[in-house]
C-alpha cells in the first residue's frame, strides 16, 4: 500500500499538479520537496515530468521515477482553477496529502475526516 499525494504549483489563474504514488507523507515527499525543491525553477522541472512513482532529491532519472520515463505511460500534469478544485481532485484520486508551491514556499494539506470533503493544513509538515 502506498501513501499517495499530489504535488502542485500555483500559477496565474489556477494550479498545475502531478500525482506521486509512493511515500507521500510529510516525512517522505513533504521533506524532499521542502528541502530540495526550493525554487520555482526546480518545481517547474518536477511538474514537467508529469506523474511519478517516487520522488528523489533531484529530477534526474536515477533519483525520481517518472511514469513517462520508466514505462512510457504518456501521463500529463493536470490543471485546476482553484485550490478547492485541486483538493477535490486529490481526494477523488485517493490522495492522502497535497503539497502546493505558492509564493516561493510549500504548503501542505490533508483531508479533514471530521468534515466531509474538507481539507486542513498539515501540522506535521511544519516540523520537517
Amino acid at each position: 500500500m502506498s501513501t499517495r499525494c499530489r504535488i502542485a504549483i500555483e500559477r496565474e489563474g489556477g494550479y498545475e499538479s502531478i500525482y506521486s504514488h509512493s511515500d507521500g507523507s510529510p516525512t517522505g515527499v513533504g521533506a524532499i520537496l521542502k528541502h530540495h525543491y526550493t525554487t520555482e525553477e526546480k518545481v517547474n522541472e518536477l511538474i514537467a515530468l508529469a506523474d511519478i512513482s517516487s520522488l528523489g532529491d533531484t529530477v534526474a532519472e536515477e533519483d525520481t521515477v517518472s511514469y513517462n520515463r520508466w514505462r512510457n505511460e504518456g501521463t500529463t500534469s493536470q490543471t485546476h482553477t482553484s485550490l478547492k478544485e485541486l483538493q477535490k481532485y486529490t481526494e477523488d484520486s485517493w490522495g492522502d496529502y497535497l503539497y502546493v508551491f505558492s509564493n516561493g514556499k510549500w504548503n501542505a494539506y490533508q483531508p479533514d475526516y471530521d468534515k466531509e470533503s474538507s481539507w486542513k493544513v498539515c501540522k506535521e509538515f511544519e516540523k520537517v
